[in-house]
């Protein structure tokens, strides 16, 4: 009764293992959350400075605004990847907030405006970001699945 078994391999990465993200979905949902958001951030920016009480209204709208742009990243990468949506998605979202967030360091290094706080915000937002990547992605997922089950002919 010694009879040896070969380990059989898995056929898809484990849950949460990096082989799991695919860096087309990445790069373009990335692209996405950055082209979108990078915009807004500059333009909430034009519309609190100078202000010496900046509007909570303005800063609620670009906050909300810019949240959705990083549902939009993920959800394009979910879109590319439909079989690990969300890991993908939320990849996509962070990695563009964190890509605007570079250049806006950036600028603001040369211009000597960085504190220390500001880093802890930045990734508090990429996490918050990434959330937001992991609600679009799992849209997409379910788009995806429902157009699957359609065209099998099964009911929704």
């Amino acid at each position: 009764m010694s009879e040896q078994y070969e380990p059989i391999e898995p056929a898809e990465p484990a849950p949460g293992a990096f082989a799991a993200l695919r860096m087309d979905a990445i790069v373009r949902g990335g692209a996405v959350t950055a082209l979108l958001c990078g915009p807004l951030a500059i333009v909430n920016s034009l519309a609190q400075s100078g202000r010496d009480n900046p509007s909570s209204g303005i800063g609620a709208l670009f906050s909300l605004l810019i949240l959705m742009s990083a549902g939009v990243g993920g959800w394009v990468a979910g879109g590319r990847a439909p079989g690990r949506a969300v890991p993908n998605g939320a990849a996509a979202a962070a990695a563009g907030y964190l890509v605007v967030q570079a250049i806006g360091l950036l600028v603001a290094t040369v211009s000597g405006g960085v504190d220390g706080l500001a880093l802890i915000g930045i990734v508090y937002l990429s996490l918050l970001m990434a959330t937001c990547g992991m609600i679009g992605a799992a849209i997409a997922n379910r788009q995806h699945r429902a157009g699957q089950a359609e065209e099998q002919g099964e009911p929704t």
